[in-house]
């Protein structure tokens, strides 16, 4: 026995072949070496039966490289002869040959093998929405349709979720026959039914659902499927999500706020009619009607109707609060803008204390005015004009 390190294999072999010794001969074998490395070979006798080096399907022709490899009659596949079978396997899946799948099957190759990118067989088949493949390797038996990708890159999605993402519906639903999970998440906490969700794919959202995907699971953030729907404005979405029971007000930033921070009318609309709290906040306490004002991404960039989605939440009853500086907390400066035209204008001041140091400042600025605390002859209260802004007299 001999390592494919040795100097014979270095020297004397192809550098995509390794080296193995036979009755005092170096006999030339092809190793995939690009998807799976180098392996150490043992001796022993080989009886070649069907399948040949062909080393075209991932790197190439083997430098001339006749030499027949197969299992010996009778005995188990060494370790070079199940690599070399799962490198023509994953290569026979790309080019979406489901007889030569099958006999590499049948000659011994792991339906399971995943290739250099952590992919295995039936993932590779969802992926690229190779539907005679995937039944093929799901009716052989033992393929491991819930098994995720073991790269970091893909952050350990299920073949049902690589379905999901790529919009693969026929492989989807093979998969859902098959029994796969629909609602197995990724590391993020992804499920199949949030990325259909945001990227707008409709058939996949369809049959997810169909499938019993739970319309109430939230990824990292705390949002859920509806959330992302609201997000891109996907309308249809909307209302086969909530047809199907999801919560208007269940994330944890709720469906309105990001509709309307989008400017997504015709979502918002939806929203409302389903039932949104206007009055819902985000994590720095600004209401849906708040976050709109404050957005200063170009409308065309998103939904482009940030008029419109003003309109439909004054029209529901939200409050037109300027600044919105609630909680409990020391001085805290926010500010909020609102247009207005010249002449006076009502405007209440709330303010609460529970326990403390306490203070209230109200400052305004605008076109030719300074931004600074309102001066005396700013205010009218009771149809008369106070003598300071000290209203209660406290100092």
């Amino acid at each position: 026995m001999f390592s494919s390190r040795s100097s014979l294999s270095r020297n004397l072999l192809p550098s995509n072949c390794a080296g193995q010794l036979l009755a005092g001969k170096a006999r030339r074998v092809c190793v995939a070496s690009s998807w799976y490395g180098m392996a150490t070979l043992r001796a022993k006798p080989a009886q070649p039966e069907e399948l040949e080096c062909d080393m075209e399907d991932s790197e190439g022709p083997c430098d001339g490289c006749s030499f027949k490899l197969g299992k010996s009659k009778g005995g188990p596949l060494s370790v070079m002869e199940g690599l070399l079978l799962a490198g023509k396997m994953h290569a026979a899946i790309r080019d979406n040959d489901v007889p030569r799948v099958r006999k590499l099957l049948d000659m011994g190759a792991d339906i399971n093998k995943e290739n250099k990118e952590g992919f295995s067989p039936v993932w590779q088949a969802a992926r690229y929405n190779l539907v005679e493949t995937l039944r093929a390797l799901i009716a052989y038996g033992g393929a491991l349709i819930d098994a995720p990708s073991v790269t970091v890159d893909q952050y350990h999605w299920s073949p049902v979720f690589i379905a999901a993402k790529r919009n693969s519906t026929d492989a989807l639903r093979i998969l859902i026959t098959a029994g796969a999970d629909v609602n197995a998440c990724n590391a993020g906490g992804d499920t199949p039914l949030i990325l259909a969700s945001l990227n707008g794919h409709g058939a996949i959202v369809d049959a997810l659902l169909r499938a019993g995907a739970n319309v109430h699971a939230t990824d990292q953030f705390g949002s859920c499927a509806l959330f992302y729907a609201s997000r891109q404005g996907h309308c249809g979405l909307l209302d086969a999500l909530i047809d199907r029971g999801a919560d208007v007000n269940g994330s944890r930033v709720t469906a309105l706020l990001i509709a309307s921070r989008f400017g997504h009318a015709s979502a918002v609309n939806k929203l409302l009619l389903a039932g949104a709290d206007v009055s819902a906040v985000d994590d720095d306490k600004n209401t849906a009607l708040h976050r709109t004002a404050l957005e200063t991404t170009p409308g065309a960039v998103y939904g482009g109707r940030i008029g419109e989605v003003v309109e439909l939440l004054i029209k529901n009853c939200a409050r037109m609060d300027v600044v919105n500086n609630d909680g409990l907390h020391g001085m805290v400066e926010r500010s909020g803008t609102i247009a207005l035209e010249a002449g006076w204008h009502a405007i209440r001041v709330e303010f609460f204390e529970r326990g403390g140091g306490a203070g209230l400042i109200v400052l305004a600025g605008g076109p030719g005015t300074a931004y600074d605390v309102i001066p005396p002859d700013r205010w009218m209260h009771g149809g008369t004009l106070p003598p300071s802004t000290d209203l209660n007299g406290d100092g």
